[in-house]
């Protein structure tokens, strides 16, 4: 029996195929329906798809702002802890930091400036790029991911009575085409066949029409809230990333007068607009009068013709305050390794 069903279903399909037989069109109603189904559920496979590749985007910046953030801090942390070593090979480092003949406490207000923008650099990128992150991929894994791929999942029960309505209409087109060239005798029997197999085909199509129906507003919903859930995860991961990044941004207004150059002038020689020393190199720790640029930390119009001791091969040692400078907000990975001198 289940043989000939099949053989049947063969037959007919290829004489459908071919133009011998009539195919049944499908209710325009059902169409439609069907289509519209269809549409929903490629708009959610496609958004599945961006938002995994937004989420995994996310990630890859985030740890690679995690990177930069700690190579800045390593950088600046081992510079000044090194430059506590008189024999220190960072002294240029240390020298441009606190300013040639600068008043030393504003350049160590300075340079704690810097610390604290660093490690809050560090801290802030840290945060951004991976417990920020981790938590909106978690949370469009939840909202979104997960109940997009179960309706996914019920895409197998459909496809299953969708595959049974079409050998139902299988079977019906043949009884048709068997009852229209049955031979006066066998003419009413083939009739009671096609009319049995159009009633299957009937009561069949409308559950599948209810199945439909229901899924279709399944998936209404959930377009919906995937749209919402996902602009919500989007506003919520960047309005705290803003305010993180506004509390760090409140610590560089200084460091950016003090720092931040034309890059024109980056590739010049630094001390291209210097008067020469009268005679060897000039002493980085000696003091210096006239006006120091504070975006570059050196003197203009230098009026001091004093040299290195031809009888000292060494500089003076770097003395430092003998009080600690006011409480300030510290930042907890770089504050003890503060860089204090009283002079340069």
């Amino acid at each position: 029996m289940q043989w000939d069903a099949v053989k049947r279903r063969g037959i007919q399909k290829v004489l459908q195929k071919v133009g011998l037989s009539e195919k049944s069109s499908s209710d325009q109603v059902f169409q439609q329906q069907y289509d519209s189904f269809q549409h929903l559920g490629t708009f959610l496979t496609t958004l599945r798809t961006s938002v995994k590749e937004s989420g995994q985007t996310c990630d890859r910046l985030g740890q690679i702002n995690k990177t930069l953030g700690g190579q800045v801090h390593s950088f600046l942390q081992a510079e000044l802890a090194a430059g506590e070593t008189e024999a220190s090979s960072t002294g240029e480092i240390i020298d441009f930091l606190h300013g040639a003949g600068e008043n030393p406490t504003v350049a160590n207000q300075r340079v704690d400036q810097l610390q604290e923008a660093v490690g809050r650099f560090y801290n802030v990128t840290n945060d951004i790029g991976v417990t920020m992150v981790r938590a909106m991929l978690n949370n469009l894994g939840n909202n979104v991911l997960r109940p997009i791929q179960r309706d996914e999942d019920m895409n197998s029960m459909t496809k299953k009575m969708l595959e049974e309505n079409e050998k139902l209409t299988l079977d019906y087109d043949s009884f048709k085409r068997a009852a229209q060239g049955a031979s006066p005798q066998e003419r009413d029997k083939q009739e009671a066949k096609m009319r049995a197999a159009r009633d299957r085909l009937e009561a069949h199509t409308r559950e599948v029409q209810e199945h439909l129906n229901e899924r279709q507003q399944m998936r209404a919903r959930l377009v919906v809230h995937s749209m919402v859930a996902v602009i919500n995860e989007f506003h919520d991961y960047h309005k705290h990333a803003s305010s993180l990044l506004q509390s760090l941004g409140e610590l560089l207004p200084p460091l950016l007068a003090s720092y931040v150059a034309n890059p024109d002038d980056l590739n010049a020689p630094v001390r291209s607009h210097m008067s020469p020393p009268s005679q060897g190199s000039r002493d980085r720790n000696a003091p210096t009068n006239g006006n120091v640029n504070p975006s570059t930390g050196y003197s203009y119009n230098n009026t001091n013709t004093n040299t290195p001791n031809p009888n000292n091969d060494h500089p003076p040692a770097r003395s430092r305050p003998s009080s600690s400078p006011p409480d300030r907000p510290s930042s907890p990975s770089m504050s003890s390794h503060n860089r204090r001198v009283d002079s340069v």
